[in-house]
């Protein structure tokens, strides 16, 4: 997953690099458009799946740990990572997305006993819902719809994988 910046100057992705030199981590990468240039933005962070936020300001990505994932944000200004999940207990997180507005991101979420579902936290990264709950059906790569109304999203509950769209108004979803 790579995201473009809201200016579209730029496109931000993960990939292997060397950390301490002898470590081979995930890190965050900023593709300069107009440059055609890259620089490094994290060191050794096992970084993956980034977002930018609406305002540009911020890039929501995921973390891999020993344990299990957390949700990070690199500020774009101070050049700083803070955390805004906690790692527990084996939980992996996948295609976090911010909303439209910037306020809420939608993320895939997998958890022992529970199985892959999508959720929305608040951008501070407290859990506010679930959206889905299908057991071990994989639903990944939500994103938003422009106006804040809906979520598309895949899944393979049919066994196969096809597109699905949530309606955050009437709490539902149907196959498209």
């Amino acid at each position: 997953q790579m995201t473009f910046s809201p200016d579209g100057k730029s496109l931000v992705f993960s990939t292997i690099s060397t950390h301490k030199r002898y470590y081979r981590y995930y890190d965050l990468f900023q593709f300069d458009l107009k440059k055609q240039s890259s620089k490094r933005l994290t060191h050794g962070v096992r970084a993956r799946d980034p977002d930018f936020s609406p305002d540009g300001k911020k890039i929501l990505f995921v973390a891999g740990g020993a344990g299990g994932d957390q949700l990070k944000l690199y500020d774009w200004e101070a050049k700083e990572v803070t955390t805004l999940t906690e790692e527990t207990g084996f939980t992996q997180f996948a295609n976090p997305r911010y909303s439209p507005d910037g306020s809420e991101f939608v993320v895939a979420r997998f958890q022992n006993n529970v199985g892959w579902e999508l959720c929305i936290y608040n951008a501070g990264g407290i859990f506010k819902k679930r959206l889905t709950n299908n057991g071990l059906y994989v639903e990944s790569r939500p994103v938003w719809t422009p106006d804040g109304h809906f979520i598309l999203y895949s899944s393979d509950e049919d066994r196969v994988n096809n597109l699905y769209l949530y309606d955050l108004n009437r709490n539902k979803s149907k196959r498209l």
